[in-house]
């Protein structure tokens, strides 16, 4: 039987309520509309102080990836707040939609806002993960089919183009076509690093 009088209880409780009210506030209600980009689809990532979209408006996979599932997460755990199941819907359309190359399959690292892949239509790994993660969960959340399929011809792009069969696991940096960016006459940011700051003959332990 918990003793309720019992000073660790008590701040537990304090503690408890603390995080739940930081979580309604200033996660649920701070993101949820506001960052629903309703003209591009997907989500803002930036605002100013007063909460207007401010910054690039790129469409970089891992955030909207991120922002869907946070939708979806808090869906499951929050079924009578209104709008997140939209909103992780939407943020699934984003998925299946601008960011996912119809033509070579798998998902462009970003694109601007208007759609158009940047970094030449180039695929990182890293932000398969996240996105992959993220249609799971927005199936679990909404009992979508379509994101279950997404995330598995994801994973059959992944274990064609990127897996290591040799000596394991995947390698990271792509062309739209699905061949591996090694050297920097071939990488689009130029350099020998990939998008995330990885050297480019390296795996990185993310998308594992």
């Amino acid at each position: 039987m918990t003793n309720t009088h019992d000073p660790k209880t008590a701040d537990a409780a304090r503690l408890a309520a603390d995080m739940e009210d930081a979580l309604q506030r200033h996660v649920i209600a701070t993101w949820f509309p506001r960052s629903i980009d309703h003209v591009h689809g997907g989500f803002h990532c930036g605002f100013d102080r007063t909460w207007a979209p401010h910054g690039s408006t790129d469409k970089v996979l891992e955030f909207q990836s991120r922002q869907a599932l946070l939708a979806a997460d808090v869906h499951r755990a929050y079924p009578e707040i209104d709008g997140l199941k939209d909103a992780a819907l939407h943020g699934l359309a984003m998925l299946r939609g601008p960011l996912w190359d119809d033509a070579h399959g798998g998902w462009y690292t970003a694109t601007d806002r208007q759609g158009t892949p940047t970094l030449g239509g180039a695929k990182h790994v890293h932000g398969f993960t996240y996105a992959i993660v993220s249609a799971v969960g927005i199936f679990e959340a909404t009992g979508d089919e379509r994101a279950l399929d997404l995330a598995k011809d994801a994973f059959r792009w992944l274990d064609r183009h990127a897996h290591d069969g040799r000596h394991g696991g995947y390698r990271g940096f792509y062309t739209r076509d699905g061949r591996r960016i090694v050297n920097r006459s071939a990488n689009p940011l130029g350099g020998d690093l990939d998008p995330i700051g990885t050297p480019l003959m390296l795996k990185e332990s993310n998308v594992f």
